[in-house]
């Protein structure tokens, strides 16, 4: 592992995916282990910290556990599998080691200059010290092209100015606002958010303006409302989405629209305002018909589960029908898709399981966070929607009485909000434990090391 590469606690799922698929446990893999090489000390606690990510196996134990799985390392997540000839492919998820994350948060610094203090004649100084940037910082060249100066200065100047926002300009920051999404769906929140706030300001005086800086601006707020939320600021989510519903109004966009006014709808949800929330989903429906396919499945189904807290289940279950039958096969290819954070069928999924937990019905809710394994999308799950779907499913092992599962998502919930840095993800995890977990699981051994290792108090 490279040492710049940042890898904080991060679970093996590979090598758990195969110990569960063959029913073991984390001491019959120790047990396996002694079997097949007498004298080799391996072990519960050794698997348990190979698979959460606090300790990688070196070689020595590699090729044990590569013997007893009758795999290679790459399958079981011991290595990464990337061969040096190997043709990059472009992704929907953009992922970077941790010096290129601080180099690239550099780098943005200098668009804040750019911003405030733009000087023409400075234009050449500018682009020497990106190329300096670019030869002696870790950075992909497609991070470098984003902060092309002409762009940001066109912006700048464009307060006095209108008419220097061109559709070169306009395309330039819409691709950037594209990168930001693309960075929440990895790990990198903080630079999604650090980017973001380098330009949206800026879109946001020009919007009343121009419709199509009204849609970049409507856009960016409802991306920077996720974002928040991660840091448990609720209030200031509510009131970006309130101002992202402003914006798309004077995009006059129907899709731009539908989308602002679910993601107010689920801040409303988080502040613990059901009615309007409801409210938002039936205004975004009065304007469905008008949507594109991604957008309306999202409609459908967050308007089934509001029905589902509110104790309407047929309702609930005929809206979560209609959005089976209209999200796509691939909805990543719907030019709504960035803009939705809807995430298709992992969305999707999260939500079947929401209305089935509300239901008491903790069977089909756990089938329901685990439809999306079988939809026919490529696009790759955002870690901050499956870590949702991790949590929640605790909550489904829970109310099923099923120690083990629980035990399973616990762990893997927490480890990976700390690597996400969410609290947000880190407080739903902690919240399940302490308010839904039965009193008498507290006193389980495998549970109470779990909780020792994460410092959880019950109070």
């Amino acid at each position: 592992m490279s040492e710049n590469t940042l890898e904080i606690r991060t679970p093996n799922r590979q090598l758990r995916h195969q110990r569960e698929l063959r029913g073991w446990s984390q001491k019959r893999v120790a047990l396996e282990i002694h079997q097949r090489f007498p004298g080799v000390a391996v072990t519960e606690d050794d698997v348990k910290r190979w698979e959460s990510g606090k300790r990688r196996p070196g070689p020595y134990y590699r090729e044990k556990l590569c013997a007893i799985f009758d795999m290679d390392a790459a399958a079981l997540g011991l290595i990464k599998d990337e061969p040096a000839d190997a043709t990059p492919t472009e992704t929907s998820v953009i992922k970077m080691t941790h010096a290129q994350a601080a180099a690239f948060a550099q780098l943005l610094s200098l668009g804040d200059k750019i911003m405030s203090q733009f000087d023409p004649s400075k234009r050449g100084a500018f682009k020497q010290l990106i190329a300096l940037a670019t030869a002696t910082m870790a950075v992909p060249q497609s991070m470098i092209e984003i902060i092309d100066p002409e762009p940001w200065e066109r912006l700048a100047r464009a307060t006095t100015q209108p008419s220097t926002v061109n559709g070169a300009t306009i395309n330039h920051f819409s691709n950037l606002l594209t990168t930001c999404q693309d960075l929440s769906n990895g790990t990198e929140l903080e630079v999604a958010e650090g980017l973001l706030s380098k330009f949206l300001p800026r879109l946001r005086t020009l919007a009343p303006y121009q419709p199509e800086i009204a849609r970049l601006a409507a856009q960016g707020l409802q991306l920077k409302s996720i974002l928040v939320a991660h840091h448990l600021k609720i209030d200031d989510k509510v009131t970006l989405c309130q101002q992202a519903v402003e914006h798309a109004r004077q995009a006059n966009d129907p899709d731009v629209l539908i989308s602002a006014l679910l993601e107010l709808a689920v801040a409303l949800q988080y502040d613990k305002q059901p009615a309007k929330a409801l409210q938002a989903y039936q205004e975004a429906q009065f304007y469905s018909n008008q949507a594109s396919p991604v957008l309306q499945a999202r409609a459908y189904v967050e308007t089934g589960a509001a029905l589902a807290r509110c104790g309407r289940q047929q309702e609930a279950l005929f809206y979560l029908g209609l959005a089976y039958d209209t999200l796509p096969d691939h909805p990543e290819d719907d030019p709504t898709f960035a803009i939705s954070d809807f995430c298709g069928p992992y969305a999707l999924s999260l939500y079947d399981g929401f209305i089935h937990l509300d239901m008491g019905k903790p069977g089909r809710a756990w089938s329901g966070f685990e439809k999306f394994k079988t939809h026919p999308s490529t696009f790759p799950v955002p870690e901050r929607i499956r870590l949702e779907i991790v949590n929640h499913q605790g909550r489904a092992a829970i109310m099923d009485k099923d120690l083990d599962r629980y035990i399973i998502c616990l762990e893997d919930g927490l480890s990976g909000a700390i690597t996400l840095k969410s609290k947000k993800r880190y407080n739903e995890a902690l919240s399940i434990y302490r308010q839904d977990v039965p009193t008498g699981w507290y006193k389980e051994p495998r549970l109470k090391d779990l909780a020792e290792e994460y410092h959880l108090n019950v109070n």
